[in-house]
């Protein structure tokens, strides 16, 4: 349900969201923290408004995030078969790095097949030794080898494995409608989400942002040989959904390829060539791998960019990742689009790994993961493969350990198209869906509720077996069940099994800033500027696992049984900052392609400094039949109509003419509230309301000591009411304001005082033009003042810094008059500064049009 976020192979990303509010509310769209998916493939990007301002104080939840990650931007690369689970976008194929192309002809090695160990194999030139480098990151040019014969016929084939026995199937013309809720009860909060979901097989073209999705274009990753006869590993995601694979060993001999061996779930394949005494590189122990052990990742990354020749970059293990049975290895070595299924190998050059999966985007750097040998060397023998392993060795150094190991890394040229290896059947959905929440919250003997109506009609772009590709629409379910469209939508075997398991790396993005009061955060706040307040950013890794269980059949219904947890990754020793774990059962439809119903439970623990708290959480889904489903809908639209009738009916009272007796009700409001969910409402209608003169004394008097309020929110709105209806007199009140250090305080104050028409209010403003962190707000607010400011920035023209000279220069452009002319040329005879003269030039070509 959970789903991702950072760019799976051009798809959409998608969120994941801690709901937690502990000294970082968490939230993707308002509050304290966004989620971070690793995917595969390009960019991904989606607006996120920033979140409220953090609290020292453990809170259970926050409201309008919990919902799903909100996206990161920035370049990701393939993640891997860290498949998905429902709701969650999967990894798309690594191959898709490169611009989609026109299919190519299917080679004559067909995907899928399956050749003998010990098949003919042509010989091929010893391994060329790369040049010596003693740097970091290494680059080994890639030297022709001499050519050898291409196999002249087709390997043998086995028939590929029969359809998945759970598939979803949507009928056209059917609609399958569900009703849902959420609940989640901590720390004298709670909150109840409901609502319903609607899906039915689209009958339009996909949309244009989904056609980055096409399984069509060429691509490359990486691999390396494991037999001298040919077999080689790679990723799972880099064969996916291909028609023709082209194996480049050494930078020269290209040979064709086929899969076989393919585990999705570990984001592993097998790779044939025929060949003959081929380059190999061993496999380690990855047992023993420790952490802050140094590790290189080889391989060919950014091809199209960098070139087809071997990179070499070198980090350290950063974390090992043992979860639900599953086992990862977290490195700090770069990682990069094409880099998947190159070897990450130790200072003797045995292999350890397998590059599988990157976090990137803003504020992400060097957090990759792999794929330990001990799953690989299972793999293989399940195919009765026997690979060169590791019996020792000795420390290389770089030179020497490139020389070694690049002559066994090949590159993957890749054609994908429709009917390749591994890839299931795509369906296009629409869905339609509302979500109620309604939050809760016990101050002394009172209940403070805060209800929210949502709704949206999106398209969704699945696989059949429940793999979400891409979506639009932003809506979230809180509480980390992610997009209200995949809600009822889990992912399910790729083969008639009992058991199987998803698995995906993730990352949590903590926003610290300002203290808050409020112990439940808003659920939306436009989008700050960085430079708005104190604030840092917190990365932290993290992976979410589940396991999945046929548990029973009862004819066509089949009950399977899911066990889920997500956690951050902490240093050896220290307890997870966010950790979730749920177990629940799916009834699903065998006959009718669909779920029936879901129950899960889950408990999800935040701790900071020592100081945590435990949420239990329950989600219910089940299928409305008809009659049901038009009784909520209607029930649904009521509510909607109700809350549109509300908004109406507060817009029309605010944009009313303001009236004495009303400001006297406003200022009663305020004076009465007990906490910041109160003060909002008459802050908002003060900031709104067109100032009458005989009210602006009252009226400051009163939010003057919400200016230092500890809730960003109420502290911003009431600076911003001090300068609309502030008066001389309030100057020197703002003016107090500015003693702050906090730069978002600074700057609500600045533009408070450039609301107020006074010199005094100008002069304040001129003072500060002096201050480097001040001055483009002060320059605003000057320019907003007109020529009530205008004497004071004609004085600024003959300060001595040049660089306020010249913002002066701007300034009077923008609002001067005849004075400002006068002042400007003589500016032009006397500054000896070239910039200043051209600054003044310009202003006095605009005002003497």
């Amino acid at each position: 349900m959970l789903w991702i976020g950072i760019g799976v192979g051009a798809a959409l990303s998608v969120a994941l969201v801690v709901l937690l509010l502990i000294v970082s509310q968490l939230s993707p769209k308002a509050d304290h923290a966004e989620i971070a998916v690793a995917n595969s493939g390009a960019t991904s990007a989606a607006a996120s408004a920033p979140p409220p301002q953090a609290s020292d104080s453990v809170a259970p939840f926050s409201s309008g995030t919990v919902g799903g990650p909100t996206p990161v931007s920035g370049t990701s690369v393939p993640a891997a078969a860290l498949s998905t689970s429902g709701g969650s976008v999967p990894p798309a194929n690594a191959a898709t790095q490169t611009p989609p192309a026109a299919a190519q002809p299917v080679s004559s090695v067909a995907p899928g097949t399956v050749s003998p160990p010990n098949a003919a194999s042509s010989p091929t030139p010893p391994p060329v030794a790369a040049p010596s480098n003693p740097a970091q990151s290494y680059t080994v040019p890639s030297t022709p080898a001499p050519s050898s014969p291409a196999p002249s016929s087709p390997l043998p084939s086995t028939p590929v494995p029969s359809d998945p026995a759970l598939v979803y199937r949507f009928n056209s013309g059917e609609e399958y409608a569900y009703a849902f809720s959420v609940t989640a009860n901590a720390a004298g909060s709670s909150e109840q989400v409901s609502g319903m979901c609607s899906l039915t097989l689209s009958r339009e073209a996909a949309p244009a942002e989904f056609a980055s999705h096409a399984k069509t274009g060429q691509g490359s990753g990486s691999g390396f040989l494991v037999t001298s006869d040919g077999y080689l590993v790679t990723c799972a995601h880099v064969v996916e959904g291909t028609t023709k694979i082209d194996v480049v060993v050494n930078g020269g001999q290209s040979y064709p390829g086929q899969v076989v061996a393919f585990d999705k779930a570990h984001d592993l394949a097998v790779v044939r060539i025929i060949g003959s005494n081929l380059p190999t590189v061993p496999l380690g122990n990855s047992d023993v791998v420790e952490l802050a052990q140094e590790v290189r990742a080889v391989g060919y990354p950014l091809s199209t960019v960098l070139g087809e020749s071997v990179k070499i970059t070198r980090g350290t293990v950063a974390g090992v990742v043992n979860t639900e049975g599953r086992k990862l290895f977290q490195v700090d070595a770069s990682i990069n689009p094409g880099n998947s299924g190159g070897p990450l190998v130790n200072e003797m050059g045995h292999v350890v790994g397998v590059a599988s999966a990157k976090l990137a985007g803003e504020d992400i750097d060097g957090v990759g993961f792999a794929v330990p040998t001990n799953e690989v060397l299972n793999l293989l023998r399940t195919k009765g493969i026997a690979p060169a392993v590791a019996t020792g060795g000795e420390r290389l150094d770089g030179p020497s350990l490139a020389r070694r190991v690049t002559p066994a890394v090949v590159m993957l040229k890749v054609t994908i198209g429709p009917g390749g290896y591994g890839l299931a059947n795509r369906v296009l959905v629409d869905f339609s869906a509302n979500v109620t929440s309604n939050q809760t919250r016990v101050v002394g003997n009172r209940r403070l509720s805060t209800p929210r109506i949502e709704s949206e009609r999106g398209k969704l772009l699945m696989s059949e077996r429940g793999e979400l590709i891409d979506a639009t629409g932003s809506v979230q379910v809180p509480f980390m069940f992610g997009p209200v469209g995949m809600l009822v939508v889990e992912p399910l075997a790729a083969a008639d099994e009992r058991t199987w398991q998803t698995q995906r790396a993730t990352a949590l993005t903590q926003i610290i800033g300002e203290q808050s009061s409020n112990s439940l955060s808003m659920r939306s706040r436009r989008r700050r500027s960085p430079f708005a307040s104190q604030t840092k950013v917190l990365i932290t890794p993290a992976i979410e696992t589940a396991n999945y269980e046929v548990a029973s059949t009862n004819g066509d219904l089949v009950s399977i049984r899911k066990r889920y947890v997500f956690q951050t990754l902490q240093p050896q020793g220290t307890p997870p900052i966010a950790q979730m774990t749920g177990d629940g059962t799916i009834t699903f439809n065998r006959a009718k392609g669909f779920a029936e119903k879901m129950e899960f439970k889950a408990t999800l623990v935040r701790s900071v400094n020592s100081l945590s708290v435990t949420v239990p959480l329950s989600l219910e889904w089940h299928r409305l039949d008809q009659a049901t489903l038009e009784k909520t809908r209607a029930q649904a639209q009521a509510n909607l109509e109700s809350a549109k009738q509300a908004a109406a009916e507060r817009a029309a009272r605010d944009a009313a003419p303001p009236t004495p007796k009303r400001v006297d009700d406003v200022l009663k409001e305020l004076r009465t509230a007990k906490d910041w969910p109160q003060r909002m409402g008459p802050l908002t209608a003060l900031e709104k309301m067109q100032p009458i003169n005989e009210r602006r004394a009252q009226v400051t008097k009163a939010v003057e000591p919400l200016m230092r309020d500890g809730n960003a929110a109420v502290r911003d709105r009431a600076i911003h009411i001090m300068g609309r209806w502030g008066t001389k007199e309030t100057v020197a009140i703002l003016v107090k304001m500015l003693e702050q250090l906090d730069s978002g305080i600074r700057r609500a104050t600045i533009e408070a005082l450039g609301q107020i028409a006074d010199a005094s209010a100008a002069r304040q403003l001129a003072d500060l033009m002096s201050e480097q962190s001040d001055r483009n707000a002060a320059a605003n607010a000057l320019k907003k003042m007109g020529p009530i400011a205008e004497p004071m920035v004609i004085g600024l023209l003959k300060n001595k810094d040049k660089l306020v000279r010249h913002e002066a220069c701007q300034i009077l452009s923008a609002m001067g008059g005849p004075k400002s002319v006068a002042a400007l040329k003589r500016v032009l005879q006397s500054e000896q500064d070239n910039l200043v003269r051209a600054a003044a030039r310009s202003a006095l070509t605009r005002l003497e049009k």
